[in-house]
Order: C-alpha cells, then structure tokens, then sequence
C-alpha cells in the first residue's frame, strides 16, 4: 500500500461501554507527509452530547441528529479506508475499544489493528515534557477539537517519528495490536506507579494506564515550569535558604566568608 491511514474519534465520552461516537475523522497520508485524501463524518450517538463535551469539540446535538448511527460511519470509513485494516491513532486504545464495542454489538470481530503513536512517542521522544499530541503538533490557536485536525496532527506526528529512525521507517511489527487485545481497561505498569511516585504524585487515585499516562505528563509539566521559576529567581535569594539546603561547596564558602568578615571586624575595632 503506498499509504497510511491515520485517524481520530470524537464521542460522547472517554469509557466505550457507556459512550458513543459522535464524529470519525482520518486521513490517507504518505510518509513523506503529503495528505493523499481524508474522511470525515458525524455519527448519530443515540442520546445528548454533554455540555463539556460540546463545549471540547464544538459538536452540538443538532449538529449529528439525523445522521446515521456510529457503525453505519464505521463501515462508511471501511469502505473509504479501500480494504485497509491497520490504523494509526494517537492513545490508539481509546479508538480501539469504541471500534470492538461495535462489533461485540454485533457479535462478530474482524481482523482491525492499531499503531499508537502515543506509545511510539514515549519511546522516541524522551525529551518531552509532554505526549499529548497538541504538545507534539502545533495547532492553529482556536482550532477546535475535532476529529480530521486530530488525524492530520496524527499523521504528522507518525512522519516525524518515523523520521527519528535510521531507515526512516517505524517497525510497524513492534507496534502494531489487535483490537481484540484491547481490554476494558489497562491497569497501570509497576513502573509508571513508582514513576509518578519519583515526581511526587499520588498513586492511590489512578486506576487505569491511559490516567497514569496523562497524569506523569501533568506532573513532568508542573516540574518544568516550577523549574523555569526557580531559574527567575533573583540571585539574592542564595541568602534567603536554609543553611542545611546548601551543598558542601556552598557551605564551606559561606563558612570562608563569615571567617574573613569576622577577621575585619577584629582588625578594624
């Protein structure tokens, strides 16, 4: 195939077995960047959008009632995506978990995979404070959260981590899941708990991997703007710490200082 598909969901909610879809988004795009063709189209989710969730996307209950149901959308997408079934997406659990619930619905579950740039990110990426994909791709101010944006960041976002590769290729092997691997939920990894326990965060409220994921990026962010803070901070405060704060080199300059005033004070009375 001489391109990839990358795509987004817009829904009702963040858990699949109480939400629906309310919008799906994609992109065909090549690894050069070029957007080759794209695929968008609301979905009728069955009962009201929230408020916040309106107020997020910008998709209002007028804007999807008459339209056809999600897995209508779904197979429209499959027809559009021409016989593909691996899709990119950025946190590709999220789409992956509202596509089984259409077909556990249904009763069946073809043979649909998932590359997570999310994930990818992590591994490729260290440097960032964030892995958000606004924080990864720069949008337009006031650009709504919408599902194409969303697929078009996605796809720039795979092309720049392809990019931090040798060949200039992701191993899509590595990366690439079946939707029926997915579960309800993932619980957080040892390591990602005694993480946020090293940035100073609290454990005991996260349940889910996909929290854990978004509250270490809330914790890396908080550490690097209190970080910038301190940098600002007026070279006098140096005098303002806690003795016991400072380092031994400090300490002993400190002590040098202190000696040679004292020194004065007897020379000069």
């Amino acid at each position: 195939m001489e391109y990839l598909i990358a795509i987004d969901f817009e829904t009702t909610g963040l858990e699949a077995s109480s939400a629906a879809i309310t919008e799906i988004g994609a992109v065909k795009f090549k690894i050069s960047g070029e957007i080759v063709d794209q695929f968008e189209m609301f979905a009728y989710p069955g009962t009201p959008i929230p408020v916040r969730i309106q107020e997020l996307t910008g998709i209002t209950d007028e804007m999807v009632t008459g339209c056809e149901p999600p897995l209508f959308v779904w197979k429209k997408f499959l027809d559009w995506a021409d016989g593909a079934n691996t899709f990119i997406a950025h946190n590709a659990p999220f789409e992956a978990r509202f596509v089984r619930a259409l077909y556990e619905k249904e009763g069946e579950m073809p043979n649909i995979y998932f590359i997570d740039t999310l994930q990818i990110s992590r591994n490729r990426l260290p440097e960032e404070s964030s892995y958000s994909l606004k924080n990864l791709v720069k949008f337009k101010e006031g650009e709504p959260h919408r599902a194409l944006a969303d697929a078009k960041a996605c796809s720039t976002l795979y092309c720049r981590l392809a990019s931090t590769y040798r060949n200039g290729k992701i191993p899509v092997g590595t990366y690439k899941k079946s939707i029926r691997d997915y579960k309800d939920y993932d619980e957080p990894t040892g390591s990602q708990l005694a993480y946020i326990e090293d940035l100073g965060g609290d454990v005991n409220s996260i349940k889910t991997r996909q929290e854990a994921s978004r509250y270490i990026d809330e914790l890396k962010a908080a550490g690097q703007s209190a970080h910038s803070k301190q940098r600002e901070i007026p070279n006098n405060h140096f005098l303002q710490k806690n003795f016991l704060d400072y380092t031994f080199r400090d300490k002993v300059f400190i002590v040098i200082i202190i000696i040679f005033a004292l020194w004065l004070i007897v020379q000069y009375s």
